[in-house]
Parts: structure tokens; sequence; C-alpha cells
């Protein structure tokens, strides 16, 4: 889908939504007591109103200014306050420790922070990690706080704008999986190209309603949550607090059809549907669902005429959820395509704005991460390690980043030519569809030479019962080549429920289940270890940190090691 005429920025946008629908609800914020709603009228006039405020407080055309503050109208309202002077924003995750946030400052040489007043604390905490910033800017919450009367006092005047599309929009630094961060910086035409790239594929419009709940500190839900909907003039809903009971509640009052989502909230969503049958059907409910599961695998859509209450429960205007972020577990997906829910599952980087290729309502094919949006080229190139049909995926074209921040060295390495080498391995079928196999640097390389994907054994060991999060990991020893191990989270109420509450027990009997499953298993493929943990290292999306896991483990076998040679 082209950008509409009179578009060149982000800000634009907003223009763009207040002309059409000055009086729809623009943002909503569903707490647990109280809701405020913001039309598109009042948003613009609040944006250009913290703009002048901006301005007047010294900010330039080009600097970068950090955003620190939770999900919610004030969020929306900095970012674009911020571009509405030509700066570039750098958002901060609220969750995010003093120690991550002040490197990140460092790096992007932040002179100017926007803040919550409940990150007080964080801030202060910045003081220990010898962080210089020049300007500190509150931002008091409450609808009623000084802060949103000093604005409401200021005059409304539209600044003139220089950034074009090419002009860079957010410096986002990676969630660090790797452990090596990079500040990713993306324009205003990389967004705006992918989002209505998106909204073409996806075929919503502006009747649309989304929930958001993910950190708009990460390209997804800046994308997908934030920017799709406001070029649409919709409506987003925040949940402020991420309750079940709050947000089940949210979905169904916002009367939500869209809403971005990764695989860990699908997961626990489907727990609660669960519980829920159950409690409300007894064993009526899983034998139905397990008729359904079967019904869905050969494309009859029996879910649908079954369990429209509980689709209606959800929001009797639901469409689909988008899930992205993190692999996902196609068994899940089939979990919710039985209740007659639609996941449409997708892929991207930071680095491309971040959609790459998603599956739509009229093409979605679970398992696959669907076909490429318009504005993007693709090869897949052989590699070392890579099986026929599947090799590293490269992509060019005007969704792909211009460069990683003050680090040129990086982005060297990221290119070849004008292509972006994600780093990942994928295939592709016939029809277009992507299927990806998994990360090039997690390969396992076993001693014997053979070539391990850890994403595909875990897709093995999908839905195992009484595992709620699982990981294989290359664990190198002196010495020799790499083991596969494997890193099970147990869900301590399903295990319960069937082998007591002694965890002893309960993991014996895990361990029994992995090791029959195992067994289907060629031996190098195999997992050489079996690992249970209450919890393991996760991003602020809840994605795995594979890295810091397998320099845990890699840690304790050395340590394991050295108390044997005393």
């Amino acid at each position: 889908m082209p950008i509409p005429h009179g578009i060149h920025n982000l800000v634009d946008l907003l223009d763009a939504a207040a002309a059409r629908r000055p009086s729809g609800i623009a943002l909503r914020e569903r707490g647990i007591h109280t809701t405020i709603e913001w039309t598109y009228a009042t948003w613009r006039v609040r944006t250009y109103q913290f703009a002048d405020w901006l301005r007047e407080v010294g900010i330039t055309p080009g600097e970068p200014v950090a955003l620190l503050l939770p999900n919610g109208r004030w969020w929306g309202t900095a970012f674009l306050a911020v571009l509405a002077n030509d700066a570039t924003v750098v958002p901060l995750d609220v969750r995010a420790t003093a120690r991550d946030i002040a490197s990140i400052i460092r790096a992007a040489g932040v002179r100017t922070l926007i803040c919550a007043d409940t990150c007080r604390a964080l801030v202060a905490a910045l003081a220990e990690h010898a962080v210089h910033i020049e300007r500190l800017l509150w931002v008091e919450l409450a609808e009623d706080s000084s802060f949103a009367v000093m604005l409401a006092t200021r005059t409304l005047s539209v600044l003139p704008r220089r950034a074009l599309r090419h002009y860079p929009a957010v410096i986002i630094y990676t969630s660090g999986t790797t452990g090596d961060p990079k500040g990713v910086v993306l324009s205003h035409g990389n967004i705006l190209i992918d989002v209505y790239d998106l909204l073409a594929m996806l075929e919503i419009s502006s009747h649309e309603s989304f929930v958001s709940i993910l950190p708009l500190n990460h390209a997804y839900e800046l994308t997908g949550g934030f920017v799709a909907p406001l070029a649409l003039a919709a409506t987003i809903t925040y949940v402020s607090a991420l309750r079940p009971d709050i947000i089940l509640a949210a979905l169904h009052e916002a009367r939500m059809s869209v809403m971005m989502v990764v695989p860990a909230f699908l997961r626990l969503f489907m727990e609660r549907i669960r519980a829920e049958g159950r409690r409300r059907l007894g064993r009526l409910f899983t034998v139905l669902h397990r008729l359904c599961y079967v019904a869905a695998r050969l494309r009859m859509p029996l879910g649908r005429l079954l369990f429209w209450p509980v689709r209606r429960m959800i929001s009797p205007a639901f469409k689909c959820f988008i899930c992205g972020g993190a692999p996902v577990d196609p068994h899940l997906l089939w979990d919710f395509e039985a209740l007659g829910l639609t996941v449409l599952q997708g892929y991207g980087l930071t680095e491309t704005a971040p959609v790459i290729s998603v599956n739509t309502l009229r093409a979605n094919r679970i398992g696959s991460v669907g076909r490429p949006v318009a504005s993007v080229d693709l090869r897949i190139v052989p590699c070392e390690g890579a099986r026929p049909g599947t090799g590293e995926l490269w992509v060019r074209g005007s969704i792909v980043f211009r460069e990683y921040y003050r680090n040129p060295h990086a982005t060297a390495l990221a290119f070849h030519l004008d292509w972006f080498k994600t780093g990942d391995l994928v295939a592709r079928d016939r029809r277009g569809f992507l299927y990806v196999v998994g990360r090039i640097k997690n390969i396992i390389v076993t001693e014997g030479g053979k070539n391990i994907y850890p994403e595909e054994l875990e897709y093995a060991f999908a839905g195992l019962p009484g595992v709620k999060e699982f990981c294989i990991v290359g664990v190198r020893e002196p010495g020799a080549g790499e083991r596969p191990v494997a890193v099970l989270v147990p869900d301590r109420e399903a295990l319960a429920r069937t082998h007591g509450a002694d965890h002893t027990a309960q993991d014996h009997a895990l361990k029994r289940a992995f090791a029959a499953r195992a067994a289907q298993l060629a031996d190098y493929q195999r997992p050489k270890a079996v690992i249970i943990r209450e919890d393991v290292p996760k991003t602020a999306t809840l994605k795995i940190k594979r890295s810091a896991l397998r320099e845990e483990l890699e840690r304790a076998v050395r340590h394991s090691l050295q108390d044997q040679r005393l």
C-alpha cells in the first residue's frame, strides 16, 4: 500500500488522524479502578503543547532524546512531541536495570531524558553509573497533575518540521539476547513503509480496536501496536496493570479486534482458557477441544461453531492475534485454531522496522511466518552447516535500517553491498511462505562434526505435559565439542494435579517423559543432560536469552571440573 499523499513523517499521521476523526477515541488507559480516554483532537493538542515545551527547554533538531515512560497516553505524546522538534527518540525500557539504561544513554550520547514520575528510583540509581544528563524532564502521569495543568496553559503552535522520510526517527537498542546490544537507526520512511505494507496485507481498517500490552521500546509493538493504529486513526487501549483479569476485562470492554502478542502471552492465555473451560465444563471441555484440534488440522473449522462463547467472552469483535518477537510452537497455534481463534504468525527484526513477512487472514499457513511484505527483496544464501533448501536470509529494500548508531564496524559486518544479512536460517516453499529454521549462531556442532538445530529439536519436544518453558543450548566442554543440553522450566501447578505436590517426584516424572520423547531422536540429537530450573534469563519481550543461559551452564561445567580436580 503506498504511503498517502502528504505523509512525510510519523507526526503527519497524527495530523491526518485528527482531521479524519477529531472526536474519535485515540487513546484509552484501562486501570484497575479508572479509565482515561483521549480523542484524536485532544491528543493532537497535547502533543503540540508538549512539543512547544521541549522546544523551549532547548531540544535541537537531530538530538537523541531518551524516553523512560510506561506504555500509555504520555508515551505516545512524548514520542511524537520529540519528533515534532525534528529530534530522534531513544526509547528505554522502564523494567530495565539502571546499569543497562546507563550503557544505552552513554552509547547514544543522550543529553535529555524524559521520564515518568514513577521512575524516580530508577533515575536516581543512574548516578551510581557515572551518567551525566543535562536535561531531566519529569512527566507526572496523573490526569490532574501539575504537569498536565502546565501543558494546558501553553499555546498550541504547530512547529515547522524539516524531517522527511529519510530522516532518523528512532534509535532502538536491541534486547541483547546476544549480549551485544546495538543501536538500530530507523528512519521515518522505514517505519511508514513497513506499516502501510502490513496494513495492506492484513486488510484491517480504522474500525479496528487495538489493545497494547507489549513494551513500546521494541520495534514490534512500536510499529504494529502504535504506528499502525495511528495510521488508521483507530483506537489503542493500554492496560496499566498486567493482571490476567484486568487484561481480559480490557479486551472485552475495548471490543478488541487486533492485538500484537508474543508466544509467552499466547501460552499463558491458553492456560487461562483451559482452566476456565475445565471449571465450567469439566472433562467435556478437554474432549471437545481435542476433537476440534483434529478437525482444525483437517481444515474443518468446527471450533468456530462449538467455541463461539469463548471468542465472545474475549471480545465480540475479535479478528486475530498477530504473533511475533520469538519462535512459537505450532502446536500452540493449532490449539488456538481449534477454538476458532486466529493467530497470524509473522517474522522480522528490529533492523527491518521490523516486519519482513506475516501470515494473513486469507492465507494463514501455521508453521510458517507467512509471505514477505511488498517492499522487501529476499535472497536465501547457502551457508556452512545449512542443509539443502535452507540458507541465511538476506534482505534489502526501503524497510531496512541505515546503520547501527556510532558503530560503523558492526554496520559493515551486517551488510553485503546493500543486502542486510539477518543471521537467520530459512526455507521457502513453492507458494512463497517462509519457514524459519533457526539462528546461524545457535547451531550446535558436535565433536563428531554433526550439526544440530536447537529450534528444530525444541519443536520435537513441543507440547510435553508439565513444561512451561523449554530451551536447548549447545554447551562446550574443555577439550571437546558442543553438547546439546535441555533446560526445562516446570509448570508446577499442572504437575501437582498429576504427580502431587512433591517437587522431587514431579522432576522425576518430567525427566521420564522427556527421555521417552528423546528416544525417538537420532543418537547425536539427543540432549546429553536435562536441567530443571524454576526460571531462565529473558528479554523484556520474554524471549529466552540463549547466550546468557549458555554462559551460565558453561561456567557450571568449568566449576564442576575444577571441583573434580580438587
